[in-house]
């Protein structure tokens, strides 16, 4: 039997299996206990309902909303292969920045206007509705994501503002999504962990895409002990977070002294443990000027250990884009059977006054915006790093 006909046979119990997994591990049980359970019954009917695997998954993500946390959340197969743009909103507007089929006459920073005649802020509105987090920017993030894996869809009409015309594209249909294959196959991670590139004699540039990859620190390591520059820049601009040990350890090649930013709290624990991050070599010495970019891109553990360990820390270190994410706490993820990842906050994080965190960014030294130049190969916030460190911080 398939993954998938193994899910339309045991719904209730696949399902069930998720609530269990919240009920066990989910660090702010006791503020959801009196209600999950009801919930859960509710969306077990929902599914009862359901003829295939895309609108199960759909409704177990938005029974996990009922939590209104952003780290708690489902992740899964059919959604991954599922995209057919991909897009960025800028001063409340929604424009496309890149188009994944064949022969579109859709171009890179055409404005979305509407999708099968429903105008977007309609849309947004109905999305938006189920996603009651405190952080606009998580809000809009997750809003942008299920805008591009749910509504925008094959044979659907997405119309546009391109080159000051509109444009309405019919999105082809693509071939069947081979399920088995996805579940089974072993992918290995193909993805660079760091990409560098020396802009000129005095700087260098690195971009850290994400926590996640298991070899980030020994080549971030690697690249700091090879550098010859005076100047660094550091990119981790939609860097959504990942692995909390290998955050901790890119923050400490680049610390002069030990840092506790805060304290952190399993479930059950009365006690909190101080998050403190121990130096390790001394390649700030290296550097004259370092500029990290950020942006509302940079969540989780890219912005409450990274950041949070770098900013003040030294005269030498500046933080320079928008604010981050403000995508708090820890997150544990389960592989269930079918390949699918449930993602639950399993830890959360306290100030260092043992205050508990709240959902807010942290905002830059800093202030730079890109706006629609980046359509254009212009990336603001890169130069005016550039040029800040070319006049000195």
């Amino acid at each position: 039997m398939s993954f998938e006909d193994w899910i339309l046979s045991n719904k209730e119990e696949y399902v069930r299996k998720i609530a269990k997994i919240i009920e066990e591990k989910y660090v702010f049980w006791d503020e959801v206990s009196s209600y999950w359970c009801d919930k859960v019954n509710q969306y077990v009917q929902l599914i009862e309902d359901c003829d295939n695997l895309k609108d199960i998954y759909c409704n177990i993500d938005r029974m996990l909303l009922e939590l209104n946390d952003p780290h708690t959340r489902f992740r899964n197969i059919v959604a991954k292969g599922n995209a057919k743009v991909l897009m960025t909103k800028y001063k409340g507007k929604y424009y496309i920045i890149d188009v994944l089929y064949n022969n579109s006459s859709i171009k890179k920073g055409a404005q979305l206007l509407k999708i099968n005649d429903v105008d977007i802020k309609e849309i947004e509105k109905e999305i938006g509705a189920r996603y009651k987090f405190q952080s606009k920017n998580i809000k809009d993030v997750c809003i942008l994501e299920e805008l591009v894996t749910q509504y925008v869809k094959e044979d659907y009409i997405i119309e546009c503002e391109n080159d000051g015309k509109s444009l309405r594209e019919r999105i082809p249909k693509d071939n069947k999504l081979d399920l088995n294959r996805l579940c089974s196959e072993s992918i290995p991670i193909k993805f660079k962990s760091i990409y560098e590139n020396r802009i000129d004699d005095k700087t260098e540039y690195v971009k850290l895409p994400t926590f996640n990859h298991p070899k980030i620190d020994n080549d971030f390591e690697q690249f700091l002990n090879e550098s010859k520059s005076k100047n660094l820049i550091i990119d981790v601009r939609s860097n959504m977070g990942g692995l909390i040990e290998k955050a901790i350890n890119v923050s400490s090649m680049l610390l002069k002294d030990i840092k506790n930013i805060g304290f952190i709290a399993s479930r059950n624990e009365a006690e909190l443990r101080p998050i403190t991050i121990n130096p390790t070599e001394k390649y700030l010495d290296k550097f004259e000027k370092i500029i990290i970019l950020v942006d509302r891109n940079t969540g989780s553990s890219a912005e409450n250990i990274f950041i949070r360990a770098l900013k003040n820390s030294s005269d030498k270190i500046r933080i320079l884009g928008t604010e981050t994410m403000g995508l708090v706490h820890q997150a544990t993820v389960f592989t269930l059977k079918d390949n699918s990842q449930l993602q639950v906050t399993t830890s959360k994080y306290f100030d260092v006054n043992r205050n508990l965190l709240k959902p807010d960014g942290i905002e830059p030294d800093i202030f730079v915006e890109n706006g629609l130049n980046i359509f254009m190969g212009t990336d603001n916030q890169l130069n005016m790093a550039l040029k800040l460190l070319e006049h000195s911080v």
